[in-house]
């Protein structure tokens, strides 16, 4: 059995922040992935691996202090288009 894998796609769906963190605000909205969508383009066959590049998340650069998201972890789900 196999499937076509055209893209994989990320997007942040939670994000917490560390143990000890600064007070403050800190979730998804102070991130951004960029080029968040990536061209696949192969046949899996079951027990395949895939190894891809080219998203990349940043800190958004808020007016406001963002100490609060040091050391936070970032949760991603990943679709893949078929």
């Amino acid at each position: 059995m196999s499937t076509l894998i055209n893209a994989i796609t990320f997007i942040i769906v939670a994000l917490g922040k560390a143990h000890g963190a600064a007070a403050g605000s800190c979730d998804a909205s102070d991130y951004v992935i960029d080029k968040p969508r990536m061209r696949v383009d192969r046949v899996l066959a079951a027990h395949d691996t895939l190894e891809f590049t080219g998203a990349v998340i940043s800190l958004v650069d808020k007016s406001v202090n963002q100490n609060a998201c040091r050391g936070s972890t970032i949760r991603l789900q990943y679709n893949t288009t078929p």
